[in-house]
């Protein structure tokens, strides 16, 4: 969900769904989450490129996208 956040209350501006199949049901939870993000960044691009953006969660997403040759899918999502 993007929301954008105006006097420190959060509204809702997209929702976004996506059902897994075939090899990523099985991936791993960190790959899952990436794999979300490439998906939301492709899809809302001009709210990417317009404005900042947060991504709040409790995932080592730093670390992992920094070491992107450690998962052959998360580099692969990354080009």
């Amino acid at each position: 969900m993007l929301v954008v956040e105006r006097a420190k209350e959060q509204i809702p501006v997209y929702y976004m769904s996506h059902a897994l199949a075939g090899g990523k049901v099985n991936s791993l939870l960190i790959e899952k989450f990436t794999y979300t993000l490439v998906m939301a960044s492709q899809k809302l691009r001009a709210y990417y490129e317009a404005h900042r953006i947060i991504v709040l969660t409790d995932q080592p997403l730093t670390n992992v996208l920094q070491r992107l040759d450690s998962s052959g899918r998360l580099l692969k999502w990354a080009i």
